[in-house]
This record gives structure tokens, C-alpha cells and sequence, in this order.
């Protein structure tokens, strides 16, 4: 009955009999199989590590249950456990095909490419036909290969500003220690007349340590302001490690330049940025994310700081779409206000009107204060084939809340003075995506974002377009 309804693709079904089933008979080997491979298809994880272990501790000697127990574990990333059941069972079958791209598969997860390639190579040399095997081979030639993007983007706000943010990529891959990238990028900012550029090349490398299941980040870079031809430097830094299973815990520096004020173009403004973050990355089922973040500017050496969540529940898929719903929340504020006036005192007192506000733009930087925001968020893609990949997404603050600062005039040396009203809005993000397989070495994406906040609304319109130098064919 479970292995019809398994069949018929209702897994879920099937979990909740096989489920029933395996209680009434724990010792059943093919009952305890069966429930294993169906709690791993429907997302019950420790349920499905647990039926394995339990099968295996009754049946230590059935070799294709260690094997289909060591996939399991490749599939969730648990490479150290899996090892010595996948090793077992060569000494068993050296000639295993399953086994060999067990182990290809393994090692592909963990960037190991050239041991990967060698067990591929062992299994398509027994079987040429081998789909699977010759799939993962390509994949490895496209991770390996240099790989050059070109990439734009135009982005029009009401401050008024219109940038311009061309760019161009290469990658490549040298080693698990060094998977390096170099970046060049020209933004061009226009307001009121005038042009201004900046350019910034960087280099970035990442390092992966799959037995420990840490990445490390590191880069460096020259920067040009667009306010002249003083230059400074930039820089990152960050290290992820997986705690468990999926459970993600990040620390990122970085040191970039200040673009989105229209006086920091106009200021040599550097952001100094942290943030330490918790993720849970299982876009089969419930994922989310939780950031604490810090900036600290150049300018004046002063901070903002916040702490933001998002999680989203398990996606919906009916046919060739994929729908998700989540909830977000951000909190951020500014230890010092920034919001000056437009105009100078003198300018204001000329034709003052008692009945006009002061208006004031953030100068160099935006500082929030105890700005909250709750989100709903929504996301649909749309595969209709496999060159073609469509989304839309939308983040809609249904309740949120800030002390928006206001001037008014005294008796001080500057003449001004900021008072600060709680006031409610309704931010809005929502974007839409294309993204098309032109070839195995091509991929274009489109991308189109609109923003809206109680300061300023926003949008953009970007592409990516992407090269791969990979040769398979004489790599064969």
C-alpha cells in the first residue's frame, strides 16, 4: 500500500501509514527501510536519520542499507558519517557504480573537484551510458572553468538621483582554498546637472573547509571617489560555519564606500560594517534568518545599528510554480541625528513663512531613529522549462514606525533644532526576475526593483549576463 502511494507521488500519505506501520512493527526491516526513504522525502529529517540507524543497529550486515543510509547522510551535508559506511561498502563492492558516485557526489558537495572527477571518471569508464555521472562531470568542468560576467544596473529615486552602476566579473577557481574573483565597477551618479564617477576594483577570494563545514571570505580593493581623485581602500571579511544540519551561523566585516545620500557623493564617506547572523537554509521547508548588524562612518565616527529577522514557511508547488509566504521584522537606529536643513538659516529667514515646514535632507548618511518595521513577504516563481526561470517577490510593511525628525528654528548658534515625531507608514519593496539559460556556458538575467519608504521611493532595472569558458568536450 505505502509503495503505491509513493508511487502516486502522495509521500505524504505514504509517510503517515509507514509511520503507523513502523510502530506497530519496529524490527521490520523492509517496514523501517521504506519508512526511512519516505521521512527523508517529506522533509522529516531526524525522523528519517533515526529509522536508518535503527535498521542498521538490527541489520549491521545488510550492505544496500548502509549504502542508501550513506546517501542520506550525503544528502544532508553529514559528509564525516557518511564516509566510513560509503568506505565499508567499497571493501564489499570495490566495482560498486552507486558507490563510486556516492563518493563523487561527496566530494563535488565539498568542492573537492578533482577527487570528485576521478570516482566519475571510474564510474563512466564501467558505465559510458551513466546520465548521473556525466551530469556531476559537467558540472565540475563548469565549476572549475574561468567564468566572465558583465553586469548593469540604473536605479532612479526621488532625492532626485540617477545612478548608473556598470560592472565587469572574473572567476576562477584554483583550488578549495582559493576560489578567486575580480571585480571592477564605474558607478556614475547624475543630479542636478552634473556627473560624477567612481571607480572600484576588488578581489575577493573564498576558502572552504568542508571537514570542519566552514567557508572563509577575504578581499581587498582600490577605490576612487567620485568627488575627486582622492582614493582610499576596501576591504571584507567573513567566515560562515554549519552547526547542524542546515543551521548556518555567519560573521562578516566590510569596508565600502557610501553611495545613497545625495551629499555622499560629494563626501569622501567610508562605511565600516559588521553583522553577526543565524540562518536556517532549507528551502524545502521552513527557512529564516536572524542578523544583528553595526555601521560605523568615517565622517564623524558615529553608528547605526539594528537587528532584523525574516522566515519564510515551506513552499507550495503546483506544477511549474513555486509559492512561498513569510514574515519579517527590522529594527534599526542611529546613536547621532544627521538630518540638517536644506537651505541656511539666512536663506530660510529671507522669506520666512511661520506656516512652512524647514525642509531637511540626511547629510552625509541616513540615521534612523527606533525605526520598526513589520513585514509580510511573499515570493512566486515560475519554471516552465528547465532555460527559464521567472519570479516575482514583495515585501509589504503592514505595520511600522519611526521618530521622524522635524526643524524648527531658535535661539541657538546654529539656529536649528530637531524635534522628533513618532510616525506610522507602510514601506513597500516588490521586484520581478528572468533569468535565461541561453546555453550551458550562458545565463542572462533580467531583473527589475521597486522600493518605497517614508523617505524616498525608488527603482531599478538591472541584467547580468554570465560566461563560462568550460570546454568539456576536450576535457573528455
Amino acid at each position: 500500500m505505502a509503495k503505491n502511494l509513493r508511487k502516486q507521488g502522495k509521500y505524504k500519505d505514504a509517510y503517515k501509514l509507514l509511520r503507523r506501520s513502523e510502530a506497530g512493527h519496529p524490527h521490520d526491516l523492509n517496514i523501517t527501510w521504506l519508512y526511512a526513504q519516505t521521512a527523508l522525502w517529506t522533509g522529516h529529517i531526524a525522523v528519517s536519520e533515526k529509522a536508518y540507524a535503527d535498521a542498521m543497529r538490527d541489520h549491521p550486515g545488510n550492505y544496500y542499507l548502509m549504502l542508501d543510509y550513506a546517501r542520506m547522510l550525503v544528502e544532508i551535508g553529514e559528509y564525516s558519517r557518511a564516509l566510513p559506511l560509503i568506505s565499508a561498502y567499497l571493501k564489499f563492492d570495490p566495482e560498486s557504480v552507486d558507490a563510486n558516485l556516492l563518493m563523487g557526489k561527496m566530494d563535488y558537495y565539498k568542492s573537492q573537484y578533482p577527487a570528485a572527477k576521478g570516482w566519475l571518471d571510474k564510474v563512466i569508464s564501467k558505465e559510458p551510458e551513466n546520465q548521473d555521472a556525466g551530469k556531476l562531470r559537467h558540472e565540475i568542468y563548469l565549476a572549475r572553468s574561468p567564468h566572465f560576467g558583465i553586469n548593469g544596473g540604473f536605479t532612479t529615486d526621488d532625492q532626485p538621483m540617477t545612478t548608473i552602476t556598470p560592472s565587469v566579473v572574473f572567476g576562477l577557481f584554483l583550488h578549495t582554498l582559493s576560489d578567486l574573483h575580480i571585480t571592477l565597477a564605474a558607478p556614475i551618479f547624475q543630479n542636478s546637472g552634473k556627473t560624477r564617477e567612481a571607480y572600484w576594483l576588488s578581489a575577493t577570494n573564498t576558502a572552504v573547509f568542508p571537514d570542519s563545514k566552514t567557508s572563509m571570505t577575504l578581499g581587498a580593493g582600490i577605490l576612487r571617489y567620485p568627488s575627486g581623485k582622492k582614493m582610499n581602500w576596501t576591504g571584507n571579511f567573513g567566515i560562515s560555519k554549519t552547526l547542524i544540519r542546515q543551521l548556518d551561523l555567519g560573521l562578516e566585516f566590510d569596508r565600502a564606500p557610501y553611495f545613497y545620500t545625495l551629499s555622499s557623493i560629494d563626501t569622501s564617506l567610508m562605511q565600516n560594517h559588521a553583522a553577526l547572523s543565524l540562518a536556517w537554509n532549507e528551502s524545502k521547508t521552513w527557512t529564516g534568518r536572524l542578523t544583528i548588524e553595526g555601521s560605523k562612518y568615517s565622517w564623524d565616527h558615529h553608528n547605526t545599528y539594528g537587528f532584523n529577522f525574516w522566515g519564510f514557511a515551506p513552499p507550495l508547488k503546483l506544477s511549474v510554480f513555486e509559492f512561498r509566504i513569510g514574515y519579517g521584522f527590522n529594527y534599526s537606529t542611529a546613536n547621532q541625528n544627521r538630518f540638517t536643513s536644506q537651505k541656511t538659516l539666512q536663506e530660510i529667514l529671507t522669506n520666512f513663512d511661520s506656516a512652512a515646514p524647514i525642509k531637511g535632507v540626511y547629510n552625509p548618511y541616513f540615521t534612523p531613529k527606533d525605526q520598526q518595521v513589520h513585514s509580510v513577504l511573499g515570493s512566486v516563481d515560475f519554471r516552465p522549462s528547465k532555460s527559464l526561470l521567472m519570479g516575482i517577490s514583495a515585501n509589504y510593511g503592514f505595520y511600522a514606525t519611526a521618530r521622524i525628525p522635524y526643524l524648527y528654528l531658535n535661539t541657538t548658534a546654529s539656529g536649528f533644532e530637531t524635534g522628533f515625531l513618532r510616525t506610522a507608514f507602510h514601506p513597500v519593496e516588490a521586484s520581478a526576475f528572468a533569468e535565461f539559460r541561453l546555453s550551458e556556458q550562458i545565463h542572462l538575467k533580467l531583473e527589475y526593483k521597486y522600493r518605497k519608504t517614508y523617505y524616498y521611493t525608488s527603482n531599478y532595472a538591472g541584467f547580468g549576463l554570465n560566461i563560462n569558458f568550460c570546454n568539456d568536450r576536450k576535457k573528455k
